[in-house]
């Protein structure tokens, strides 16, 4: 028996039978590319915490969502988590990095809501990613301004999140 088989005590499965390991190896190998190799979306959205400039709380989630007829959509939401900021509904997200790039995401908030005669939640809006071209760099940190319905915020993505959007696909 192998020093590996002696000390994780497979004798019979590595051991005796070491085609099975090279099996298991093959057979990963092929299904990994039969199916295609996962992206980082696969996993479900991402989320993340971040604060504003003026210590505002929010959450910021980007994901994938099914749009009819069986089209995919890219979101970005905000989530306001302190206080009693109001999103406005009515406005697009701006966004900037420091090589003069600038971009407008769509408000698309009223898919919010189930009903169309309701109106949104007013801490939360959310954002197509589909203008969010050509894709910002992954070295720069991005600035968000923030549609406020009282005064704009602003809020910087950090590595992780501009990483992310630089990856959409």
């Amino acid at each position: 028996m192998g020093a590996f088989a002696q000390r994780f005590g497979c004798e019979w499965r590595c051991g005796r039978q070491p085609w099975l390991l090279g099996a298991a190896v093959l057979m990963s190998l092929f299904l990994s590319l039969a199916v295609g190799v996962p992206r980082v979306w696969a996993a479900g959205p991402l989320q993340w915490e971040l604060l504003d400039r003026q210590g505002g709380r929010w959450g910021l989630v980007l994901f994938e969502q099914s749009a009819p007829p069986a089209e995919r959509a890219w979101r970005l939401r905000l989530h306001a988590r302190s206080g009693a900021l109001a999103l406005d509904h009515a406005r697009p997200l701006q966004l900037q990095d420091d090589l003069g790039g600038l971009w407008q995401l769509p408000n698309c908030s009223a898919e919010l809501v189930v009903d169309a005669t309701q109106s949104p939640p007013a801490s939360s809006a959310q954002f197509d990613l589909q203008t969010l071209w050509p894709r910002p760099s992954d070295a720069f940190p991005l600035r968000l301004r923030l549609p406020l319905l009282d005064a704009d915020r602003d809020l910087v993505l950090g590595p992780a999140q501009v990483q992310a959007l630089h990856a959409l696909p």
